[in-house]
């Protein structure tokens, strides 16, 4: 079971963009950030930071060269939110359904169980995952987490 630290979830997301910052560099992938340094949560950081790993993982190999992505941290309808965004080609609506599958892949070479991996690590923090093509073109992974009540005086 995860560990429940308290935590800021931009912490958990500036670490991963600065481990793939080398990747993101070398396909010339744009990043946008908007990363609430208030949100809060209780949760496991190394298990959180494989969740944004997977997802920013996802979006980079979505986008291509020059691409962009777009990370944020914010709090919507009372809960933590991460939006991971992508100007890829988006996401085939007829296998939405399928993608948190344990070995469901659309990559030659990839092994379903990154996306799957996500739910779990998510769901076991109590929240939800959910992934959509934007309306225009890309995708948005959204990670949704309760937030951590403040701490006592």
């Amino acid at each position: 079971p995860p560990r429940r630290d308290r935590l800021t979830l931009a912490r958990a997301v500036a670490e991963v963009l600065e481990l793939e910052a080398a990747a993101l560099r070398q396909r010339r992938v744009r990043v946008e950030r908007e990363l609430d340094e208030n949100v809060v949560v209780l949760g496991d950081l190394e298990k959180l930071k494989q969740v944004v790993l997977n997802l920013v993982v996802n979006a980079l190999e979505a986008t291509g060269e020059q691409g962009s992505l777009r990370v944020e941290v914010a709090v919507v309808d009372g809960m933590a939110q991460l939006s991971v965004m992508d100007d890829g080609p988006g996401v085939d609506p007829a296998i939405l359904s399928e993608v948190f599958a344990p070995f469901f892949t659309t990559k030659p070479a990839g092994t379903g169980l990154g996306l799957a991996l996500v739910r779990k690590l998510v769901e076991q923090h109590g929240g939800q995952v959910r992934l959509r093509s934007r309306a225009v073109r890309g995708a948005v992974a959204e990670v949704r987490l309760p937030l951590a009540s403040p701490p006592d005086p």
